[in-house]
């Protein structure tokens, strides 16, 4: 006797869940016919260094965006990242989903968490954590370093400490 529920999942298509002998059989007659994960490619988040990320659904939409798109982070992009944002309680449930094995897109949002301890770190080593926006830019107008002004806090701070880096 099987035991239900059970998940099953398609090649392409999202899992469903069947209750029943009846809609296991029907649910693999339309092609939901592995009892274990199947990687589908899609639906995927894309990171640029200048973008923020972006969710793409399907092959068009991803040729869409156009060049430079990357199906993961790049090494000290926090242009997308604003640490003073994330709540603890938002940051420790996206920890514990990120070491789940079972949820998808663990490794990416394990790295993004990464990245956003990098972009804290710096912004503190820097003295920059808790000024406000406007302050930031202050800042890099009487250090003579070029920021983007239209960029968020955490693009701010990186690009200053960029420029502190490369001074």
């Amino acid at each position: 006797m099987a035991l239900y529920p059970k998940t099953l999942y398609h090649k392409t298509n999202p899992p469903k869940r069947v209750w029943t002998e009846e809609s296991e059989k029907q649910a693999k007659e339309q092609g939901w016919e592995f009892t274990t994960y199947q990687r589908q490619e899609f639906p995927k988040t894309m990171y640029h260094a200048t973008h923020k990320p972006r969710i793409v659904k399907t092959a068009e939409e991803l040729k869409a965006l156009g060049p430079n798109w990357l199906t993961t982070p790049q090494e000290g992009n926090i242009h997308h990242i604003d640490p003073a944002t994330v709540a603890d309680t938002d940051r420790t449930e996206m920890l514990e989903r990120a070491i789940d094995p079972s949820h998808s897109g663990a490794a990416q949002m394990l790295h993004r968490a990464r990245l956003e301890d990098k972009a804290k770190a710096a912004a503190e080593e820097a003295g920059l954590d808790l000024m406000s926006k406007a302050d930031l830019l202050k800042h890099a107008e009487e250090h003579d370093i070029e920021v983007d002004s239209t960029g968020n806090k955490a693009s701010i701070i990186a690009q200053i400490v960029k420029a502190k880096k490369a001074a």
